[in-house]
């Protein structure tokens, strides 16, 4: 009959010590796993090209940590889940600028892969032709100020966007492309996407 559980003594040993009469606290060996750099998760990123009426565009800026900037992109962010990619350009400029824009129509699609320290990303990337709202006739309708520590928005000319390190390359190369439809609203639209909830 196997004996009583209650009535059993357990004792950790050590392996050079293994002594029933000499009990040792038990070693634990912490093991560290890091998951491979390559994430399944394709991101779909909503991005505004905003022009002013002196023919400059919006750029997010990065910040480096001593708070100089760092690459730039066109301002926007990630669409979540029941929201469309248009709904998603607004709602990044109010929570990053507290600044309403109009969007309108879909102007580029790009698909973009590259590694991070961190990871590999892989991004689809839909940018919208956007107007910045604000009073008519006033100075601060084209004043934007970042709500967010780690980044900061510049208005750059064609010349200072062409030096500038915009990312990703090809979404700057089309910019430059495209310069005077862009700043003036009439570039052509992209095959339109929308949002189905019903079927295939």
């Amino acid at each position: 009959m196997p004996p009583n559980p209650k009535n059993v003594t357990r004792v950790t040993f050590s392996p050079s010590t293994a002594s029933p009469r000499r009990p040792v606290k038990k070693i634990v060996t912490r093991v560290t796993f890091t998951p491979p750099p390559l994430s399944p998760h394709i991101e779909i990123i909503a991005r505004a090209v905003i022009a002013s009426p002196t023919g400059e565009i919006l750029v997010c800026q990065a910040l480096k940590p001593d708070g100089t900037p760092n690459y730039a992109y066109l301002p926007g962010g990630h669409v979540e889940f029941g929201e469309t990619a248009a709904t998603a350009v607004a709602r990044e400029l109010i929570e990053e600028t507290g600044r309403r824009v109009r969007v309108g129509q879909l102007v580029m699609l790009g698909e973009h892969r590259f590694e991070t320290k961190k990871r590999v990303h892989h991004e689809l990337n839909l940018v919208f032709q956007a107007q910045l709202l604000g009073p008519a006739r006033s100075k601060s309708t084209w004043t934007v100020v970042s709500l967010e520590p780690d980044i900061a928005f510049a208005w750059l000319s064609r010349a200072a966007f062409a030096r500038a390190d915009i990312r990703p390359p090809d979404m700057k190369s089309w910019v430059l492309k495209h310069w005077h439809a862009v700043v003036t609203g009439t570039a052509a639209a992209a095959p339109a996407l929308s949002l189905r909830t019903a079927g295939w």
